[in-house]
């Protein structure tokens, strides 16, 4: 992807996360605006993972493999926990799934190839990218 979203990624995942528990603790108290506050958090999670998707789908440099592997993580993933778990149990799984993107997985989508990433050991020349 031509864009860097790293930012956008890291303000939609770590506002979405906030206002999600803190919807989620209205929920449980049941205090007024809790609905809303987990819609809103949800909805930037949404987002958050929309770009992530499309991060992942362009990506130039990772394998077939491990897009298809990290776009069905999220996609089953999510859908699974949100219909078989409590509300604080989503919260928490998409906590680790975003963090596990944000800190390792986005490394394989958007890494710069160094300089010696291209070189070929099967014959006695040395091809080096310039």
């Amino acid at each position: 992807m031509s864009r860097d979203l790293t930012r956008p990624l890291n303000i939609s995942f770590y506002c979405g996360l906030s206002v999600l528990f803190i919807g989620t603790l209205f929920k449980v108290q049941h205090w007024p605006g809790g609905q809303m506050l987990f819609m809103l958090g949800l909805i930037l999670e949404l987002f958050y993972g929309i770009l992530a998707m499309l991060e992942m789908a362009t990506s130039t440099i990772a394998s077939m493999s491990s897009k298809v592997l990290w776009l069905s993580l999220f996609v089953a993933g999510a859908t699974a926990v949100l219909f078989s778990m409590p509300l604080i149990a989503f919260a928490g799984f998409i906590f680790l799934m975003g963090n596990a993107y944000n800190k390792r997985g986005r490394y394989y989508f958007v890494r710069k190839k160094g300089k010696y990433d291209d070189i070929e050991f099967d014959s006695i020349d040395v091809h080096v990218r310039d």
